[in-house]
């Protein structure tokens, strides 16, 4: 299924979403049937790497339903169960996590998508609501786990009497067009005293080369200052930062407590030694595993023949396509410079001819018990 995009779909950002400055670097464009969808920038004041230029949540809510009836119609399973089965692990060690340092068991889970991990939460003794917009995740959850989702998007969710112990929001900030917003609603849906839970990939850790330049489901990179700045900016103290491990990658995750009383000093989160690490790491990380020596422009321009997936924009299937995972989809795309356009274009690469695909292994793909440090 190929996924239409036009002009009016795209939006651009002015300011920082994460800091409210307005001065960027420019790090890759991206472009498809001459349209620029996404356009990554590195905030100069705080460090985040984030989308400057990219599609609408409109766009994005559209083709989520689009992309249900296509699935209903064609009969097509969606659900990749060596993803699931990480998703189970991963949530029951957050869930030992939060019982070691919390007490509440009212937990809220912010972008919950099928219902996983709820599921987990739920086994390990919380009272589990989720909230998820896409309406093939959320039917999923429901049918396959009997737990409580709420179709919609958290701007969306109001119940104002009520408030949780525990407020997570694992792996779908990076997800959001405005994390700034989606926190103050996060931060309000918390009791005074209670706990946010927020994980990330963590962007050095996570984002090596330039295929993240293309990738449509992430509008935000997080570091583990600006995560922690945003929180602080809407009244949540950072308290932990933990190390959790799946599929290979340590993520970024932070334990913030709600405390009215808590007032922050932004300084202590833009130190310039540390934004500055982040930015040269940034600029040559788009640039990575691609010939650069053609290249005309400063910023690398990425062209693509269609978008056919809404995370991965351009996705290889094949009969293998119920065990592939994410990372498979990378391994097998290729950068090739054409001058003609001053643009590398985004095609399979011949290693597909050359391995099966579905039979890559991730190392490490069980989660651990999450190690932490106390900030």
């Amino acid at each position: 299924m190929n996924f239409k995009i036009n002009k009016d779909d795209i939006e651009s950002v002015k300011n920082c979403p994460c800091c409210d400055a307005d001065s960027f670097i420019g790090l890759a464009l991206s472009i498809v049937d001459n349209v620029e969808f996404l356009y990554t920038s590195c905030c100069k004041e705080c460090g985040l790497v984030f989308r400057e230029k990219r599609p609408k949540l409109r766009w994005f809510l559209n083709n989520f339903k689009l992309r249900d009836s296509f699935q209903v119609n064609e009969k097509i399973n969606f659900i990749n169960k060596n993803i699931e089965n990480d998703r189970i692990s991963r949530y029951r060690s957050i869930a030992f996590f939060l019982k070691k340092v919390t007490d509440g068991r009212k937990i809220l889970d912010v972008g919950c998508g099928t219902g996983t991990g709820l599921k987990s939460f739920e086994d390990q003794g919380f009272e589990v609501t989720g909230i998820e917009p896409d309406h093939s995740r959320a039917k999923i959850g429901r049918q396959l786990y009997n737990v409580n989702i709420v179709e919609t998007t958290i701007d969306d969710y109001k119940i104002e009497s009520e408030k949780f112990d525990v407020v997570t929001c694992i792996h779908s900030l990076e997800h959001f067009h405005n994390p700034l917003i989606v926190m103050k609603s996060i931060s309000n849906l918390a009791k005074e005293g209670g706990y946010v839970y927020i994980e990330v990939p963590d962007f050095v850790d996570f984002v090596k080369d330039w295929n993240d330049a293309i990738f449509l489901a992430h509008i935000s990179n997080f570091s583990e200052n600006n995560l922690s700045l945003l929180g602080a900016s809407v009244g949540l103290r950072p308290l932990i930062r933990s190390y959790p491990k799946s599929s290979g990658y340590v993520h970024l995750g932070i334990l913030f407590h709600k405390d009215s009383s808590y007032r922050y000093n932004k300084s202590h989160y833009v130190q310039e030694h540390t934004v500055n690490n982040t930015l040269k790491y940034a600029i040559s990380c788009y640039k990575n595993n691609i010939d650069t020596t053609l290249l005309k422009n400063e910023i690398p321009t990425f062209s693509l023949p269609f978008i056919n997936d809404i995370s991965l924009s351009y996705k290889i299937y094949n009969k293998n396509q119920s065990t592939e995972s994410n990372y498979n989809q990378y391994i097998y795309r290729s950068a090739i410079y054409n001058p003609d356009c001053e643009s590398y274009v985004i095609g399979v690469s011949s290693k597909v001819k050359e391995k099966t695909m579905g039979n890559q292994t991730l190392k490490d793909k069980t989660s651990e018990v999450i190690k932490y440090k106390y900030l």
